[in-house]
């Protein structure tokens, strides 16, 4: 009886081991992934938004732009002339990334924009627009400023 009161406790316990063995992997592992509103996420979209420009990607821009983004038009436009495809350019980094501002459903970034001519710093503004991330604002950050 002893005997296997012992053993039913060995078995309870390793149970109630591999039970917290296996929420502890899955909190870890969810930890790892950047939330759709980190430093990590902003950064992802707007090196995929220096590839949509390589690669005239209009869909992706009239996807990613808010309804209210000022001149939307205009400004994709502007994106997919930057650099005409089959002039050889074929890279463009982004570069020292930051959120300078981050609130609930708000978001301001500044980065540097790579591609060997002048290399502008940026200051872009998402907000968000039916449960999705929107580009609502982009423009060339002042001089100094970052």
């Amino acid at each position: 009886m002893i005997r296997a009161m012992r053993w039913g406790t060995r078995l309870l316990a390793a149970t109630l081991l591999e039970l917290a063995l296996a929420t502890w992997t899955a909190d870890a592992i969810a930890q790892c992934a950047p939330a759709p509103d980190s430093s990590y996420f902003f950064r992802d979209l707007t090196q995929r938004r220096a590839a949509a420009r390589l690669t005239e990607d209009r869909a992706f821009f009239e996807h990613l732009l808010s309804m209210t983004f000022a001149n939307r038009a205009e400004f994709i436009d502007a994106q997919l002339a930057a650099e005409p495809a089959g002039t050889g350019k074929s890279t463009i980094a982004v570069r020292n990334f930051s959120l300078l501002e981050h609130r609930k459903g708000f978001v301001v970034t500044s980065y540097q924009l790579v591609d060997g001519k002048a290399d502008p710093w940026f200051r872009d503004v998402y907000e968000v627009e039916d449960g999705q991330w929107r580009l609502a604002a982009s423009q060339i950050a002042p001089s100094g400023a970052r």
